[in-house]
């Protein structure tokens, strides 16, 4: 199999996600922490890349579904919206009106209370003070539903505001997954040069190594089936040609050969994989090497092993059937493309899956 490497602590860290049925959040080193020159593995650099475009479109996701929520919400209240506008105006209007006018009338008793005789002046302020207050009195409703409009006016200019950092957001981290899948590019082209291959090949084999070593250290399948009758009754997890076959295979513009425990088909991104048989789900994430990667363990000490997946549709402590759709092709971990890789392994040690399969 190409394109896994070795990066033991995270790799092994993923697989003790898988023992404790906990969700796998490996944290990815920043790529700003990656330079170009760093002495780390093509695989270790090519994983922090994906685990940043990984975050950058689900946050965009997630941005996405709650600017649309927010634009609903102000698509709904728009027409409400208006209408409270208009009625501030028009209440603050009238209040204000009222106020100006009992204003001008409290001037106007002032100055004619010079001219009073002692007392009536007085009386006459008294007067004109309680029939102010009763006046205002009328109005006490209005000054409230003023105040609660210009909460709901508020509040809507706050929303307005919100759904349009949200698309700032978007934007920023549309511009974000853009230069990592950019990077990502010249990672690959980098690896897949000559001078890099037999470093690339020594990666591989550390990876496969990993994998044999932890499959041990995961959540087990208390099955009593007996997977080995299952033999030459299997359907592949998709139907297609297989690209590439178990056994060593050749690389390109190379006359060296590297090992392959697996079968590899070159598929679209998003094409549906399929369980080969029941089993258990014991790993379900990222892992460098493999990218999003699932395992399944059918008892017996039998796996199944599905790498460089788009999207995962089953997580830790999932039960699945045979033909059950687990996932979608992708790219991630891959140096040549979209494509699922497969491995069928028996003790921790992979084993030609062709012969499980039923013969055309």
């Amino acid at each position: 199999m190409a394109l896994k490497t070795r990066r033991f602590s995270r790799g092994r860290v993923a697989l003790l996600c898988g023992i404790l049925a906990l969700p796998l959040t490996l944290a990815a080193p920043s790529l700003d922490a990656q330079p170009v020159g760093a002495k780390t593995s093509f695989v270790g650099r090519l994983d922090a890349i994906e685990a940043r475009i990984t975050r950058g479109n689900r946050e965009i996701v997630e941005l996405k579904k709650a600017a649309d929520l927010a634009s609903k919400s102000l698509s709904r209240d728009a027409a409400p919206f208006d209408t409270a506008q208009r009625a501030r105006n028009k209440v603050r209007a009238q209040v204000l009106e009222q106020l100006v006018a009992w204003d001008k009338a409290h001037r106007s008793g002032e100055r004619a209370g010079r001219f009073l005789p002692p007392g009536q002046a007085e009386d006459a302020q008294m007067l004109l003070a309680a029939a102010h207050s009763e006046a205002l009195s009328r109005r006490v409703s209005d000054i409230d539903v003023l105040q609660i409009i210009d909460v709901d006016v508020r509040r809507t200019r706050q929303s307005v505001a919100q759904r349009a950092g949200m698309s700032v957001e978007i934007a920023q981290n549309t511009a974000t997954v853009k230069a990592a899948e950019k990077t990502r590019k010249r990672l690959v082209n980098e690896a897949n040069s000559s001078a890099n291959q037999k470093q690339v090949e020594r990666e591989v084999r550390a990876s496969d190594q990993d994998l044999e070593n932890s499959l041990g250290m995961l959540l087990k399948n208390s099955t009593e089936r007996d997977f080995h009758r299952l033999k030459g009754t299997l359907r592949p997890p998709v139907s297609a040609e297989v690209a590439f076959g178990y056994g060593p295979q050749k690389q390109a513009k190379s006359m060296s050969y590297v090992r392959h425990t697996g079968l590899t088909w070159k598929l679209d991104e998003g094409t549906s994989v399929k369980s080969v048989a029941g089993g258990l789900v014991v790993f379900a994430g990222r892992m460098e090497g493999f990218g999003e990667l699932i395992i399944l363990d059918h008892g017996q000490q039998y796996h199944s092993v599905y790498a460089h997946l788009k999207t995962l549709d089953v997580k830790v402590g999932d039960t699945v059937e045979r033909g059950a759709s687990i996932a979608s092709t992708g790219q991630t971990g891959s140096f040549d493309g979209p494509k699922l890789y497969f491995e069928l392994r028996k003790n921790g040690h992979p084993i030609n899956p062709t012969t499980w399969f039923i013969q055309p």
